[in-house]
């Protein structure tokens, strides 16, 4: 394939190592330094979501929480090729490897928001549209992965699905375990998202969906953003074609519409083999071809699914 194909990329972690380890986006692409700029455009990256996570095994989450959301902010402000999309008609403005469109997301917002479900706002109005209940613990809000799979949502967590729909914030269920899961596909007004999640079937992990599960998200049409994270595509020889095999077998279930990347970059240590880091991207759409999905195909599934998707929560 001559030309870049878009990417969109529901996750990664980049903030929190701009926030606590003096990271910059303008440094060159290393092994352990995945989102730079340089990167995004070499990869031909049309949107990355950055998001807020806190460390749920420390405390002042609230604070770790607002000073991510300050690093997005100076970001966008000291980098012109990166830019907030705030309304659907900001993607006009892009231009594939020349800019990227940035968006910013939650992960374990319970612990950000130190289970006052009045500070949902407040992270909302700092932009964020897409936001998670938990990591893969238990907070005020809901169990992660690592719980119990029978237990639902608290209390709080019922009223927090409310509050996202009404305000019109994407819910992510990447990293919420089994029950709460179900609690919020049978809840949600809107079409859920897992930012990055994988196949269960392909590869046994806590964190990884169902078929059950992967078929709501398509039935309500939602979005499932594959991870490169080696521990939830195989055992080993974690290559492009591993991440590859997880979207051919979402879009096997119908998914050919909602399934979509979601790298989880900066939040692993060790990459697939030929993906590691943003520079790499398009290693993807020439695994597709490879595999001979059409360029249709492959431009929804790189970018084209998320966008139709997020483009509701703006």
């Amino acid at each position: 394939m001559q030309n870049l194909i878009p990417v969109a990329d529901a996750h990664c972690d980049f903030l929190y190592h701009m926030a606590f380890s003096d990271r910059n986006i303008d440094e060159k692409p290393q092994k352990n330094k995945h989102i730079t700029k340089e990167g995004l455009l070499k990869g031909g990256y049309a949107v990355q979501v950055f998001a807020i996570w806190v460390d749920a095994t420390k405390k002042n989450f609230y604070n770790d929480a607002v000073k991510m959301a300050d690093a997005f902010d100076k970001m966008i402000e000291t980098t012109p090729e990166i830019l907030h999309i705030r309304k659907p008609s900001d993607f006009g403005l892009l231009r594939t490897g020349e800019n990227v469109g940035a968006i910013l997301s939650m992960e374990g917002m319970g612990e950000a928001i130190e289970g006052q479900l009045s500070l949902i706002n407040e992270f909302y109005n700092r932009g964020a549209r897409i936001m998670s209940f938990t990591w893969n613990n238990e907070n005020e809000l809901a169990y992660g992965a690592w719980c119990d799979e029978g237990i639902g949502l608290k209390e709080k967590g019922f009223k927090a699905v409310g509050i996202l729909n009404e305000l019109n914030v994407a819910i992510d269920v990447s990293h919420i375990n089994v029950g709460g899961f179900w609690n919020i596909v049978e809840r949600s007004k809107s079409p859920i998202i897992a930012t990055h999640s994988n196949a269960h079937s392909l590869y046994t992990s806590k964190r990884n969906l169902y078929d059950d599960q992967l078929k709501a998200i398509i039935d309500k049409k939602g979005y499932i953003g594959v991870s490169y994270y080696p521990p939830f595509l195989a055992k080993r020889f974690v290559s492009v074609k591993s991440v590859v095999a997880h979207i051919d077998y979402i879009a096997s279930l119908g998914g050919i519409d909602c399934v979509g990347l979601g790298s989880d970059f900066d939040g692993m240590l060790k990459t697939p083999t030929g993906l590691t880091g943003a520079h790499q991207a398009q290693a993807i759409p020439n695994e597709l071809a490879r595999l001979n999905y059409t360029e249709q195909q492959i431009r929804k599934i790189c970018s084209l699914n998320f966008i139709d998707y997020i483009v509701n929560f703006l």
